[in-house]
């Protein structure tokens, strides 16, 4: 059962749900961590292009989940369940304690799992309905180095594994602006580009998997 809208908890921070059964409930983020969090303005607009219909009853998998705010935020309104993945054990222990304050167990899965393993790994979790990737932009910004998950590979590699997605799934994902700025870019990653949008210095993605 959902808490009450609003209900805060030790640790809370400004980052809050924005709607649904948890609406106004603060998440905590990890301390000491320089995590940038998708700001409410761009999540608020993501939930609002993706509507209802592709929320509800979804099968959500959320990359690089630092406080596991889009996860959270799908099941407040109404994703069946969510897979939020990172590697780092702050991040984790915080998730867990957000999905607990928001009793959201039987929802949420938290795994451990270094994406620069590449989405292969992910695949035995789906199939999923609705992806959210929201990595740090230095990944983002150069190649990636030794040991370090390469955003595009990840998507590229989600649309061509089998089982990874639902036919159609959708995919949306935060950059730079200076990022992928054409849908050619977004096509050589074997998906569709449903629209980018640039907020500031970021630019949003929602794009979709072959069906």
């Amino acid at each position: 059962m959902a808490r009450r809208p609003g209900r805060q908890h030790e640790g809370e921070t400004g980052l809050r749900i924005i709607a649904g059964a948890n609406r106004g409930t603060r998440l905590k983020t990890p301390p000491g961590l320089l995590l940038r969090p998708m700001r409410d303005q761009v999540r608020g607009a993501l939930f609002n292009i993706l509507g209802q219909e592709r929320v509800e009853g979804a099968r959500v998998l959320d990359l690089f989940s630092g406080s596991g705010s889009l996860g959270l935020e799908a099941i407040s309104r109404g994703a069946a369940r969510a897979v939020c993945v990172d590697k780092n054990p702050a991040c984790l222990d915080v998730l867990r304690q957000n999905v607990a304050h928001l009793r959201a167990d039987d929802r949420v899965d938290v795994r451990r799992y270094d994406l620069a393993h590449g989405a292969p790994g992910l695949a035995a979790w789906g199939p999923f309905d609705l992806v959210f990737m929201h990595p740090p932009f230095e990944l983002l910004r150069r190649p990636p180095g030794p040991g370090e998950a390469d955003p595009a590979a990840l998507l590229e590699g989600l649309a061509r594994a089998p089982g990874a997605l639902a036919p159609g799934a959708t995919l949306a994902f935060e950059t730079p602006r200076e990022v992928w700025r054409d849908e050619a870019d977004v096509a050589r990653l074997g998906l569709a580009l449903e629209l980018r949008r640039e907020y500031g210095s970021t630019a949003l993605f929602v794009a979709t998997a072959p069906v």
